[in-house]
């Protein structure tokens, strides 16, 4: 963690942030503005991996690349 002035700024690895992470994909790609007032109206995935965070279980990524073949269970 570092500092500068008033503000502090904290690495997060994205397995951490992956709810944020899916959010801004979305909005990346969404034509209308939406707006959601509760985690029960987000979309399953997002809601699934809000969910873990508030239970304080890990979002795992696992990313395996050979050759042409890519897995990307995410």
């Amino acid at each position: 963690m570092s500092s500068l002035g008033h503000l502090s700024f904290t690495h997060t690895f994205r397995e951490r942030n992956t709810t944020i992470d899916l959010l801004a994909k979305m909005a990346e790609h969404c034509k209308t503005i939406t707006y959601f007032t509760d985690a029960i109206n987000l979309p399953s995935k997002i809601t699934f991996t809000f969910n873990n965070y508030v239970v304080s279980k890990p979002n795992i990524r696992v990313r395996v690349k050979k050759a042409n073949f890519i897995f990307d269970p995410s």
